[in-house]
């Protein structure tokens, strides 16, 4: 019987170990990764746009909103301000299709 690799045939000696990996700081390779990953993760930020600003002139816009009751305006409101990119997209609208927008939101969430 042969012993298995690692252990030792006599059994009072003990087990060879295992060599230790030391890793190098200065290791090139890992500082490359290291900082590529950090670049990506930048330009990944930047990439998904910090821009949640509001248009100034919203409030008045939404208000100005005829045929809605004050309740759902202000729900609306607040919709477009927890979603700047939908208020944008709304102000850049027609008022005819302001109005759509107004109308599909108070039907979708209030009927």
């Amino acid at each position: 019987m042969s012993p298995n690799v690692g252990e030792s045939s006599n059994p009072n000696e003990p087990a060879k170990k295992k060599a230790k990996v030391v890793k190098n700081k200065d290791d090139l390779l890992m500082t490359t990764l290291q900082d590529g990953f950090k670049l990506v993760a930048v330009a990944l930020v930047k990439s998904a746009g910090d821009d949640d600003t509001i248009p100034d002139d919203l409030c008045e816009v939404v208000s100005d909103s005829i045929g809605f009751a004050e309740g759902y305006l202000a729900h609306y409101y607040a919709h477009l301000v927890d979603n700047p990119k939908i208020a944008r997209a709304f102000m850049s609208l027609s008022d005819s299709n302001r109005l759509i927008w107004v109308s599909r939101y108070v039907t979708k969430n209030f009927t």
